[in-house]
């Protein structure tokens, strides 16, 4: 893409060798889906500081270095890479542009209705624009959040059948929740094109024993007994403990930071 040009890193960078591993390894233990083979997939990095990851319909996946850099193990990158790829399985991109022609096409004919019945332009820009927005709101951001979901079921359960720990996934989005939380980035879901941190990690959680069982089928080795849930709930604590102390003003110098690439630092003692 023209605006990652002169920011993507180089092939020979370390930061490709997990995500080439991880993507291997999803290939391989999917192979009962034909998509994933017929695409020829590339990837590359971006040097940027969102929290990002993304794929085109060719098959292109984009991690920006703010992502990976939250990203702690190769469990929660395989859950990341998954959902990119199950985007392109579940033909997404095909279906959210037949979602905005019949979008255009309602709008035409409303248009035309409104039109015949009050021939004025004034009328007619006023009613395009509201029209437009009611649209996208109440149409185009929830059918992306609904697509958004099922790329992360389908994402969920490639994972597993690859044998990952796919309990970090719900892991990673705590993670999210964490940084938006202590850099004060907060949103309404309803103007999200994304489910929220909390959407998706109560969506995880939920489909977690049916990934799980699918994981086994797979003969998988056993999943460590420590449940990475665990660690995840103590460091959400403190980072909770830490807005609570930030918005009262108490030890502002002794809190964890976030840096421009969306890492959580914890402060010197």
């Amino acid at each position: 893409m023209e605006q990652y040009k002169d920011s993507r890193l180089p092939a020979t960078h370390p930061l490709y060798q997990p995500l080439l591993r991880v993507a291997k390894r999803l290939l391989i233990a999917n192979q009962d889906l034909p998509i994933l083979t017929e695409l020829k997939w590339k990837l590359s990095i971006v040097e940027d500081s969102a929290l990002n990851a993304f794929v085109l319909p060719t098959g292109h996946v984009f991690f920006t270095t703010a992502m990976l850099n939250l990203i702690e193990n190769e469990d929660q990158l395989a859950v990341v890479f998954a959902h990119e790829m199950a985007h392109a399985v579940c033909s997404h991109a095909i279906e959210t542009l037949s979602k905005s022609q019949f979008l255009d096409y309602c709008i035409i004919f409303f248009m035309t209705a409104i039109w015949t019945m009050i021939p004025s332009d004034g009328i007619a820009i006023i009613t395009q624009y509201f029209m437009e927005k009611v649209m996208h709101y109440t149409f185009t951001l929830t059918f992306s959040r609904e697509l958004e979901e099922e790329a992360d079921v389908v994402g969920l359960e490639m994972a597993a059948k690859a044998c990952y720990d796919v309990r970090e996934g719900s892991v990673l989005w705590k993670r999210m929740m964490m940084v938006r939380d202590l850099t004060g980035a907060k949103g309404l879901e309803f103007t999200s094109t994304h489910p929220s941190n909390e959407h998706r990690v109560s969506t995880m959680e939920q489909l977690m024993p049916k990934v799980i069982d699918i994981r086994d089928k797979c003969d998988c080795p056993k999943l460590p007994d420590i449940d990475p849930r665990i660690r995840a709930k103590v460091i959400q604590k403190k980072v909770e403990n830490v807005v609570i102390a930030r918005k009262a003003g108490q030890n502002l110098a002794l809190v964890p930071m976030v840096t421009s690439t969306g890492k959580i630092v914890q402060p010197q003692k």
